[in-house]
């Protein structure tokens, strides 16, 4: 029996929103299985809690079968895909500034594991503008 191919999503998701979601169904169509890696990202402030985000997750993907959520609590992406058997990463990149730091990143994660691979998805023209951050603060302008 073959082997299943999995690629692994990791971020923040503080929300997930339809870029993330564009790019899931998109990789869908080369690998057999997305898994979502949440995380928390040291440098963001006022993170939602990752139970929550988990859920908010369940609830957009709706139980496919095909896609699976794990929670990264505090290792390096490349260490955690490296632990459970993940041989390609997905990276979306929105613009130049996206690409030049995901460029980076790749790299040094081929440093540290040569055996993993970065792929790397121009996200979809209407899905260009979307950010976590920008929705944070529309919510947060909700809010007062």
């Amino acid at each position: 029996m073959l082997e299943k191919q999995k690629i692994m999503f990791a971020g923040s998701f503080d929300p997930m929103h339809q870029g993330h979601l564009a790019l899931i169904h998109r990789a869908l169509k080369f690998f057999d299985q997305v898994v979502i890696v949440v995380t928390n990202n040291p440098e963001k402030t006022d993170q939602t809690d990752v139970d929550i985000r988990v859920q908010q997750i369940q609830t957009l993907i709706q139980n496919n079968p095909n896609i699976e959520i794990m929670i990264n609590q505090n290792q390096l992406t490349i260490d955690f895909a490296q632990m459970h058997n993940l041989k390609f990463l997905l990276r979306g990149v929105r613009n130049i500034e996206d690409f030049s730091f995901e460029v980076e990143m790749a790299q040094a994660n081929k440093i540290l594991n040569p055996n993993i691979e970065t792929i790397i998805l121009i996200s979809d023209a209407e899905d260009a503008k979307i950010s976590s951050r920008f929705i944070q603060q529309i919510d947060k302008i909700r809010k007062k």
